[in-house]
Protein backbone atom coordinates (compact mmCIF):
# COMPACT_ATOMS: atom_id res chain seq x y z
CA UNK A 1 0.00 0.00 0.00
CA UNK A 2 1.30 3.35 -0.90
CA UNK A 3 0.72 6.20 1.50
CA UNK A 4 2.22 8.78 -0.69
CA UNK A 5 -0.25 7.41 -3.37
CA UNK A 6 -3.17 8.32 -1.10
CA UNK A 7 -1.62 11.49 0.33
CA UNK A 8 -1.11 12.68 -3.24
CA UNK A 9 -4.51 12.10 -4.31
CA UNK A 10 -5.85 13.73 -0.90
CA UNK A 11 -3.86 16.78 -1.49
CA UNK A 12 -5.45 17.22 -4.88
CA UNK A 13 -8.45 16.65 -3.88
CA UNK A 14 -8.37 19.56 -1.51
CA UNK A 15 -6.34 21.45 -3.85
CA UNK A 16 -9.35 21.29 -6.66
CA UNK A 17 -12.01 22.11 -3.85
CA UNK A 18 -9.53 24.83 -2.60
CA UNK A 19 -9.59 24.19 0.90
CA UNK A 20 -8.89 21.45 3.89
CA UNK A 21 -11.10 18.45 4.02
CA UNK A 22 -11.48 16.88 7.62
CA UNK A 23 -10.37 13.05 7.15
CA UNK A 24 -14.26 12.11 7.30
CA UNK A 25 -14.80 13.72 3.94
CA UNK A 26 -11.65 12.60 2.55
CA UNK A 27 -12.93 9.08 3.22
CA UNK A 28 -16.18 9.58 2.10
CA UNK A 29 -14.14 11.29 -1.32
CA UNK A 30 -14.84 9.42 -4.35
CA UNK A 31 -11.32 9.44 -5.74
CA UNK A 32 -9.87 8.81 -2.47
CA UNK A 33 -12.26 5.79 -2.30
CA UNK A 34 -11.40 4.84 -5.63
CA UNK A 35 -7.39 5.27 -5.16
CA UNK A 36 -7.86 2.87 -1.99
CA UNK A 37 -9.68 0.34 -4.23
CA UNK A 38 -6.96 -0.05 -6.33
CA UNK A 39 -4.23 -0.19 -4.33
CA UNK A 40 -6.28 -2.83 -2.40
CA UNK A 41 -6.46 -4.70 -6.07
CA UNK A 42 -2.88 -4.19 -6.32
CA UNK A 43 -2.26 -5.87 -3.03
CA UNK A 44 -4.54 -8.88 -3.25
CA UNK A 45 -2.86 -9.87 -6.99
CA UNK A 46 0.81 -9.91 -5.45
CA UNK A 47 0.45 -13.25 -4.49
CA UNK A 48 -0.83 -14.46 -7.97
CA UNK A 49 1.51 -12.27 -9.99
CA UNK A 50 4.53 -13.65 -7.52
CA UNK A 51 3.64 -17.54 -7.95
CA UNK A 52 3.73 -16.71 -11.74
CA UNK A 53 6.84 -15.10 -11.78
CA UNK A 54 8.53 -18.32 -9.52
CA UNK A 55 7.06 -20.98 -11.57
Amino acid sequence: MSKTSITTVAMLEMTQEGREMTDEELKANPAVEQEWDIQWEIFRLLPTVKSVILS
